[in-house]
C-alpha cells in the first residue's frame, strides 16, 4: 500500500499531465470548485457536530491536498528553470506531507488520490460532446435539454475530483436539477423544469445517470490508458470485452462479449459500433487489456 509521500507525489504527477493533456485553465477552475466544494462540506459537518469524526478528517485532508496541487501546478507553470522548480517543490511536500501523515496515525487510509484525470473530462469546454454520454444521445438531449445536462456533468465533475460517494453524487444531481423554488424562465425551459421535478419524485433516474456516467469516465480513463501503454511498448496490445452475466444481462451484452478489438478498434453490440462501454444507460460491460500470447481469460470466454 502506498505512502501518504507517493500518495501526494502521484496526484502532482497526475494534475500536471492533465494539464499538459488537456486545459490548465480548467484544471485550474476544477481544484478551485472542488476546494470550495470541500470548505462546504466541512463546514456543513461542523455544524452537525460531526467536525471530530473520520469524514471530516477525510475533507481536511483532501483539502490540504488539493491545495498542494493547486499550488505545485502554479509553480510549474511559472517557474524560470527546472532546478528552482524541483527545488521548490520538494519544500511544499515536505509541510503537506507531514500534515497527511499526521492525520494516518488517527485514520489509516486518509490521503486521498486525487482523479483529476477522470473529473476534468467532465468539463464540456474539454471534451465537447463526449464530456458525458448525455451528450451524446439524442433522446437525452430531448429529454433534459443542454441546461441541465451541464449542471449534471459538473455535479459528476466535482463528484469525482472530491472522492464523494455515489449517494452524494445522486443528491447532488437531485437538488441541482430540482432547484428550490424554481419557475419556468429561470434558467430553465418549461420542459426543462418538468423534467427537473421527476428526479425528486423518480429517484431512479439520478442513480442511472451516476452509475453509467461514473462506468463511462471510469472506460474512458482505462481506454486513453491502454492507447498510451500500446503507443509506448506494446503495439501488438489488443482488448477485451467481457459483459456481467445475471438475470439482467441484455441481448446486446452478450452478443458484444469476448469480441477482440485493437486499442483503437470499436465493438460492435448487433446494432451500433462504439469505442467502449457503456453504450447505453445500465450497460455494465468493462474492457480488459490482452495481447496475442496471453490466454483468454476465464471471465471472457464464450457463453
Amino acid at each position: 500500500m502506498a505512502g501518504p509521500v507517493e500518495i501526494l507525489r502521484a496526484n502532482r504527477a497526475r494534475v500536471l499531465r492533465t494539464a499538459e493533456t488537456t486545459d490548465v485553465n480548467a484544471v485550474n477552475r476544477l481544484l478551485a470548485d472542488a476546494r470550495r466544494e470541500l470548505e462546504r462540506r466541512l463546514a456543513d459537518a461542523k455544524r452537525r457536530g460531526l467536525g471530530e469524526r473520520y469524514t471530516a478528517d477525510r475533507i481536511r485532508a483532501t483539502i490540504a491536498v488539493v491545495r498542494d496541487v493547486q499550488d505545485h501546478l502554479a509553480r510549474a507553470m511559472h517557474a524560470n528553470a527546472k532546478d528552482r522548480f524541483r527545488k521548490l517543490a520538494e519544500r511544499g511536500i515536505e509541510d503537506v506531507a507531514r500534515y497527511v501523515t499526521a492525520m494516518e496515525k488517527r485514520y489509516t487510509g486518509v490521503t486521498p488520490e486525487l482523479a483529476i484525470d477522470r473529473a476534468v473530462r467532465f468539463d464540456a469546454l474539454v471534451s465537447g460532446t463526449e464530456a458525458s454520454l448525455l451528450r451524446q444521445h439524442e433522446v437525452s438531449v430531448d429529454r433534459y435539454g443542454t441546461h441541465m445536462i451541464g449542471e449534471m456533468e459538473n455535479a459528476m465533475r466535482l463528484g469525482v475530483a472530491t472522492g464523494a460517494t455515489t449517494d452524494q453524487m445522486i443528491n447532488a444531481i437531485v437538488k441541482t436539477n430540482a432547484p428550490e423554488g424554481w419557475r419556468p424562465g429561470e434558467g430553465m425551459t418549461a420542459g426543462e423544469g418538468k423534467v427537473a421535478g421527476e428526479f425528486v419524485r423518480q429517484q431512479y433516474w439520478a442513480e442511472r445517470i451516476v452509475r453509467t456516467e461514473s462506468m463511462f469516465s471510469y472506460n474512458s480513463s482505462g481506454w486513453r490508458a491502454m492507447v498510451e501503454t500500446h503507443d509506448a511498448d506494446f503495439p501488438d496490445m489488443k482488448r477485451i470485452i467481457v459483459a456481467t452475466f445475471d438475470s439482467r444481462t441484455a441481448d446486446d451484452s452478450k452478443y458484444v462479449h469476448g469480441q477482440i478489438r485493437g486499442v483503437r478498434e470499436q465493438f460492435y453490440d448487433g446494432k451500433k459500433y462504439y469505442l467502449h462501454p457503456p453504450n447505453r444507460p445500465n450497460d455494465r460491460e468493462c474492457v480488459v487489456a490482452h495481447r496475442p500470447h496471453w490466454p483468454i481469460p476465464a471471465v471472457a470466454q464464450p457463453r
